[in-house]
C-alpha cells in the first residue's frame, strides 16, 4: 500500500515471484526422500505423485543456490540503494 500502483510495485512483484520460485523449489529439495540405488550409480528423489527421478547434480544445486542469493541481494538491493528507495522516499515526501 505504501508503494501505491505503478512501476516500483511491479518491479517487487517480479523480484518476489523469483524468491518464491526459488523458495517452492529448495523447499521440495530439502523435504523429498532422497535415496541411492545401490544396484546402479546414482542418487534419486521420491516426487510427491511416489515417482521416482535423478537428484540434481552440484551443478544444478549451485545453480539454485545462486538463484536465492540474487533474489534475496536484489530485495535487499531495491530497498537499500533502488528502486524501492526511491519509490517509498518519493511517497513519503508526497504524504503531509
Amino acid at each position: 500500500m505504501r508503494l501505491g500502483e505503478g512501476p516500483a510495485l511491479v518491479q517487487l512483484d517480479a523480484l518476489l515471484c523469483r524468491a518464491e520460485r526459488a523458495t517452492e523449489q529448495r523447499n521440495h529439495l530439502l523435504h523429498s526422500v532422497w535415496g541411492r540405488d545401490l544396484d546402479r550409480d546414482g542418487s534419486f528423489l521420491r516426487e510427491p505423485d511416489h515417482s521416482f527421478r535423478p537428484a540434481p547434480t552440484a551443478k544444478e544445486l549451485e545453480n539454485l543456490s545462486a538463484e536465492i542469493l540474487d533474489a534475496v541481494y536484489g530485495i535487499i538491493n531495491a530497498r537499500l540503494e533502488g528502486f524501492l528507495r526511491a519509490a517509498l522516499k518519493k511517497k513519503n515526501l508526497k504524504e503531509p
